[in-house]
């Protein structure tokens, strides 16, 4: 048992120190001059809209997530705040909310829900019930 509870809590902390990253959010005024000369210069049409520093095990990275008309980018940045890649970030398409427009009821002039009100159904029900005189 003792063995088993070991190898578990070292599984666990392997597990816990694989994936140990730290990332803060930084002021896009706080990045190092490098990232902010290559904003300016090489992604000049890109506004920056959020800025993070990452720690991954004692490496520091930086990631800044920079916005053009609906376009979104991440730039990724080295420790010494060297450019390394881009990435695109794919936008979530969501659907405007369509509004429900009630159905109108054109024999009254009301608007009615999709399905028919009680009182149409009973008048109906009861017009169908009835013998239509031969002229």
């Amino acid at each position: 048992m003792k063995t088993t509870m070991a190898i578990l809590a070292l599984l666990i902390g392997t597990v816990i120190g694989v994936n140990a990253q730290t990332k803060t959010m930084v002021r896009i005024t706080d990045l190092p001059k490098t990232i902010s000369d290559n904003l300016s210069s090489t992604h000049k049409d890109w506004t920056p809209v959020e800025a993070y520093k990452v720690d991954t095990k004692g490496v520091i990275s930086y990631e800044v997530v920079a916005k053009k008309d609906t376009n979104k980018v991440m730039l990724l940045y080295d420790k010494d705040g060297k450019f390394t890649k881009s990435e695109p970030m794919t936008a979530t398409k969501t659907e405007p909310k369509k509004e429900s427009t009630p159905a109108k009821n054109t024999s009254t002039g009301t608007k009615t829900s999709s399905t028919k009100s009680t009182s149409q159904s009973t008048s109906q029900k009861s017009s169908a019930g009835k013998k239509t005189p031969k002229h």
